[in-house]
Protein backbone atom coordinates (compact mmCIF):
# COMPACT_ATOMS: atom_id res chain seq x y z
CA UNK A 1 0.00 0.00 0.00
CA UNK A 2 1.08 3.36 -1.06
CA UNK A 3 2.16 5.73 2.08
CA UNK A 4 0.37 9.52 1.80
CA UNK A 5 3.93 11.00 1.92
CA UNK A 6 5.12 8.31 -1.04
CA UNK A 7 1.52 9.98 -3.20
CA UNK A 8 2.50 13.16 -2.40
CA UNK A 9 5.85 13.26 -3.52
CA UNK A 10 5.20 11.05 -6.24
CA UNK A 11 2.10 13.81 -7.38
CA UNK A 12 4.49 16.55 -6.46
CA UNK A 13 6.74 15.77 -9.73
CA UNK A 14 4.46 16.86 -11.72
CA UNK A 15 5.99 20.84 -11.08
CA UNK A 16 8.93 21.04 -12.07
CA UNK A 17 10.36 23.01 -9.03
CA UNK A 18 9.62 18.95 -7.23
CA UNK A 19 11.13 17.69 -10.07
CA UNK A 20 14.52 19.61 -9.31
CA UNK A 21 14.40 19.36 -5.59
CA UNK A 22 14.16 15.75 -5.15
CA UNK A 23 16.23 14.65 -8.92
CA UNK A 24 13.30 12.87 -9.94
CA UNK A 25 10.83 12.43 -12.36
CA UNK A 26 7.71 10.56 -13.65
CA UNK A 27 7.63 7.81 -16.92
CA UNK A 28 3.89 6.90 -17.62
CA UNK A 29 2.86 4.53 -20.06
CA UNK A 30 3.67 1.05 -21.22
CA UNK A 31 5.73 1.42 -24.12
CA UNK A 32 7.77 4.17 -22.62
CA UNK A 33 7.98 2.53 -19.05
CA UNK A 34 8.86 -0.65 -21.10
CA UNK A 35 11.96 1.23 -23.06
CA UNK A 36 13.25 2.91 -20.03
CA UNK A 37 13.38 -0.59 -17.98
CA UNK A 38 15.51 -2.11 -21.03
CA UNK A 39 17.39 0.77 -22.37
CA UNK A 40 18.96 0.90 -18.34
CA UNK A 41 19.87 4.49 -19.14
CA UNK A 42 18.09 6.18 -16.23
CA UNK A 43 18.32 4.40 -12.72
CA UNK A 44 14.51 3.56 -11.68
CA UNK A 45 13.26 4.38 -7.98
CA UNK A 46 10.73 2.25 -8.01
CA UNK A 47 8.16 0.73 -10.01
CA UNK A 48 4.45 1.02 -9.56
CA UNK A 49 1.74 -1.30 -11.53
CA UNK A 50 -1.56 -2.96 -11.71
CA UNK A 51 -1.29 -6.74 -11.01
CA UNK A 52 -2.15 -7.40 -14.17
CA UNK A 53 1.01 -6.19 -15.67
CA UNK A 54 2.58 -7.33 -12.59
CA UNK A 55 1.84 -10.50 -13.36
CA UNK A 56 2.90 -10.38 -17.60
CA UNK A 57 5.83 -8.29 -17.39
CA UNK A 58 7.93 -9.49 -14.42
CA UNK A 59 10.09 -11.45 -16.35
CA UNK A 60 11.37 -8.11 -18.09
CA UNK A 61 12.60 -6.39 -15.14
CA UNK A 62 15.34 -8.84 -14.21
CA UNK A 63 17.06 -7.49 -11.10
CA UNK A 64 14.76 -4.63 -11.20
CA UNK A 65 12.26 -6.97 -9.63
CA UNK A 66 12.50 -5.80 -6.44
CA UNK A 67 11.80 -2.10 -7.21
CA UNK A 68 8.20 -3.69 -8.49
CA UNK A 69 5.56 -2.02 -6.14
CA UNK A 70 1.70 -3.57 -7.40
CA UNK A 71 -0.76 -1.39 -6.80
CA UNK A 72 -4.96 -0.80 -7.40
CA UNK A 73 -6.21 0.64 -9.95
CA UNK A 74 -7.75 3.74 -6.79
CA UNK A 75 -3.73 3.75 -5.68
CA UNK A 76 -3.03 3.95 -9.50
CA UNK A 77 -5.19 6.86 -9.57
CA UNK A 78 -4.19 8.53 -7.19
CA UNK A 79 -0.41 9.03 -7.88
CA UNK A 80 -0.95 9.50 -12.16
CA UNK A 81 -0.17 12.22 -13.22
CA UNK A 82 -2.68 12.09 -16.58
CA UNK A 83 -6.29 12.25 -17.38
CA UNK A 84 -6.37 8.82 -18.14
CA UNK A 85 -3.87 6.43 -16.02
CA UNK A 86 -1.72 3.83 -17.30
CA UNK A 87 -1.08 0.21 -15.92
CA UNK A 88 2.40 1.47 -15.01
CA UNK A 89 4.38 4.07 -13.63
CA UNK A 90 8.29 4.71 -12.85
CA UNK A 91 9.64 6.88 -10.44
CA UNK A 92 13.27 8.14 -12.38
CA UNK A 93 16.43 9.48 -10.58
CA UNK A 94 17.63 12.58 -12.99
CA UNK A 95 20.98 12.05 -14.69
CA UNK A 96 23.75 14.15 -14.16
CA UNK A 97 25.43 15.38 -17.70
CA UNK A 98 28.37 17.06 -18.27
CA UNK A 99 29.82 18.55 -22.08
CA UNK A 100 33.74 17.04 -21.41
CA UNK A 101 34.49 16.57 -25.38
CA UNK A 102 33.72 18.92 -28.98
CA UNK A 103 31.58 17.43 -31.51
CA UNK A 104 32.47 14.64 -33.73
CA UNK A 105 33.86 15.68 -37.01
CA UNK A 106 31.12 12.89 -38.31
CA UNK A 107 28.12 14.20 -36.30
CA UNK A 108 25.84 16.74 -35.91
CA UNK A 109 23.66 18.13 -33.70
CA UNK A 110 20.37 20.36 -32.28
CA UNK A 111 20.60 23.11 -30.37
CA UNK A 112 17.13 24.07 -28.96
CA UNK A 113 16.70 27.96 -28.28
CA UNK A 114 13.43 28.67 -26.18
CA UNK A 115 11.46 25.78 -27.11
CA UNK A 116 8.26 25.96 -24.96
CA UNK A 117 5.66 23.47 -26.43
CA UNK A 118 6.94 19.96 -24.42
CA UNK A 119 5.31 17.98 -27.51
CA UNK A 120 7.50 19.51 -29.72
CA UNK A 121 10.51 19.12 -27.43
CA UNK A 122 9.22 15.05 -27.24
CA UNK A 123 8.94 14.93 -30.73
CA UNK A 124 12.44 16.25 -31.64
CA UNK A 125 13.86 13.79 -29.05
CA UNK A 126 12.36 11.13 -31.15
CA UNK A 127 13.50 12.89 -34.04
CA UNK A 128 17.27 12.92 -32.94
CA UNK A 129 16.94 8.52 -32.13
CA UNK A 130 15.35 8.09 -35.39
CA UNK A 131 18.41 9.91 -37.10
CA UNK A 132 21.00 8.58 -34.70
CA UNK A 133 21.85 11.90 -33.11
CA UNK A 134 22.81 11.06 -29.92
CA UNK A 135 23.04 14.82 -28.45
CA UNK A 136 20.60 16.95 -27.87
CA UNK A 137 21.78 20.65 -26.29
CA UNK A 138 18.64 22.65 -24.85
CA UNK A 139 19.12 26.82 -23.80
CA UNK A 140 18.49 27.17 -20.38
CA UNK A 141 15.04 28.83 -21.23
CA UNK A 142 13.78 25.59 -23.12
CA UNK A 143 10.91 23.18 -21.90
CA UNK A 144 12.31 21.11 -18.56
CA UNK A 145 13.22 17.53 -20.61
CA UNK A 146 11.93 15.43 -17.91
CA UNK A 147 8.31 17.17 -18.23
CA UNK A 148 5.42 14.23 -17.97
CA UNK A 149 4.18 15.68 -21.42
CA UNK A 150 7.87 15.41 -23.11
CA UNK A 151 8.80 12.06 -21.40
CA UNK A 152 5.67 10.56 -23.07
CA UNK A 153 5.79 11.99 -25.87
CA UNK A 154 9.33 10.76 -26.84
CA UNK A 155 7.44 7.41 -26.48
CA UNK A 156 10.96 6.01 -24.79
CA UNK A 157 13.50 7.64 -27.26
CA UNK A 158 14.85 9.81 -24.50
CA UNK A 159 16.40 6.65 -23.53
CA UNK A 160 18.73 6.80 -26.58
CA UNK A 161 19.68 10.90 -26.86
CA UNK A 162 21.91 12.67 -24.18
CA UNK A 163 20.35 15.76 -23.40
CA UNK A 164 23.00 18.46 -22.14
CA UNK A 165 21.53 22.25 -20.99
CA UNK A 166 24.32 24.85 -21.35
CA UNK A 167 24.52 28.42 -22.85
CA UNK A 168 25.24 28.85 -26.68
CA UNK A 169 28.09 30.95 -26.07
CA UNK A 170 30.05 28.36 -23.76
CA UNK A 171 28.71 25.58 -25.75
CA UNK A 172 30.74 26.93 -28.91
CA UNK A 173 33.89 27.21 -27.48
CA UNK A 174 33.60 23.79 -25.65
CA UNK A 175 32.19 22.31 -29.08
CA UNK A 176 34.63 23.82 -31.41
CA UNK A 177 31.46 23.02 -33.97
CA UNK A 178 30.37 25.24 -36.53
CA UNK A 179 26.82 26.79 -35.71
CA UNK A 180 23.92 26.92 -38.03
CA UNK A 181 20.85 28.78 -37.87
CA UNK A 182 17.55 28.43 -39.93
CA UNK A 183 16.21 31.86 -41.40
CA UNK A 184 14.03 32.70 -44.15
CA UNK A 185 16.84 35.23 -46.28
CA UNK A 186 19.34 31.86 -45.49
CA UNK A 187 20.98 29.89 -48.36
CA UNK A 188 18.40 27.69 -49.50
CA UNK A 189 18.94 23.90 -47.97
CA UNK A 190 18.77 22.08 -51.28
CA UNK A 191 22.50 24.02 -52.23
CA UNK A 192 24.02 24.26 -48.88
CA UNK A 193 26.81 21.81 -48.13
CA UNK A 194 26.83 21.03 -44.22
CA UNK A 195 30.36 20.73 -42.75
CA UNK A 196 30.72 17.49 -40.43
CA UNK A 197 30.34 18.39 -36.75
CA UNK A 198 27.80 21.20 -36.95
CA UNK A 199 25.39 22.91 -34.25
CA UNK A 200 21.95 23.78 -35.89
CA UNK A 201 20.01 25.66 -33.80
CA UNK A 202 16.19 25.64 -33.57
CA UNK A 203 14.25 28.73 -32.53
CA UNK A 204 11.44 29.48 -30.55
CA UNK A 205 7.88 28.55 -31.84
CA UNK A 206 7.03 32.33 -31.97
CA UNK A 207 9.62 34.12 -32.03
CA UNK A 208 12.52 32.03 -33.92
CA UNK A 209 16.16 32.41 -33.29
CA UNK A 210 17.17 34.83 -30.14
CA UNK A 211 19.16 37.81 -31.46
CA UNK A 212 21.72 37.01 -29.18
CA UNK A 213 22.40 33.91 -30.37
CA UNK A 214 22.28 35.77 -33.98
CA UNK A 215 25.72 37.00 -33.80
CA UNK A 216 26.97 33.33 -32.55
CA UNK A 217 25.71 31.47 -36.19
CA UNK A 218 28.27 30.58 -39.21
CA UNK A 219 25.46 30.16 -41.54
CA UNK A 220 21.99 30.24 -42.03
CA UNK A 221 20.11 28.12 -44.04
CA UNK A 222 16.34 28.50 -45.53
CA UNK A 223 13.72 25.19 -45.86
CA UNK A 224 12.40 26.51 -49.08
CA UNK A 225 8.68 26.10 -49.93
CA UNK A 226 6.13 26.02 -52.28
CA UNK A 227 5.41 30.04 -54.18
CA UNK A 228 2.53 29.51 -53.58
CA UNK A 229 2.12 28.33 -49.92
CA UNK A 230 -0.41 29.91 -47.53
CA UNK A 231 1.59 28.69 -44.42
CA UNK A 232 4.14 31.53 -42.60
CA UNK A 233 5.90 28.71 -41.28
CA UNK A 234 6.82 25.36 -40.48
CA UNK A 235 6.42 23.44 -37.41
CA UNK A 236 9.99 23.68 -35.24
CA UNK A 237 9.50 19.64 -34.88
CA UNK A 238 8.54 19.64 -38.70
CA UNK A 239 11.68 21.97 -39.29
CA UNK A 240 14.26 19.45 -37.14
CA UNK A 241 13.10 16.38 -39.19
CA UNK A 242 13.49 18.03 -42.44
CA UNK A 243 16.93 19.38 -41.20
CA UNK A 244 17.77 15.78 -39.76
CA UNK A 245 16.96 13.93 -43.48
CA UNK A 246 19.13 16.77 -45.26
CA UNK A 247 22.32 16.28 -42.99
CA UNK A 248 21.66 12.23 -42.86
CA UNK A 249 21.48 12.46 -46.95
CA UNK A 250 24.21 14.64 -47.25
Amino acid sequence: MLSRNQIKEIRSLKQKKFRQKYDKFVVEGHKTSIEFIKSGTFQIENIFALESWSDRYYDILGKRSDLLNTISEKEMARISLLTTPSDVLLVCKKPELEVKLPLKETSFAFYLDDIQDPGNLGTIIRICDWFGMINLYLSPETVDEYNPKVIQATRGSICNVSIIRNDLARLKSLLSCKIIGTDLHGIPLKTYHWSPGSLIILGNEGKGISDSIQPLLDDKVLISGANQKIAESLNVASAASILAYDVQKN
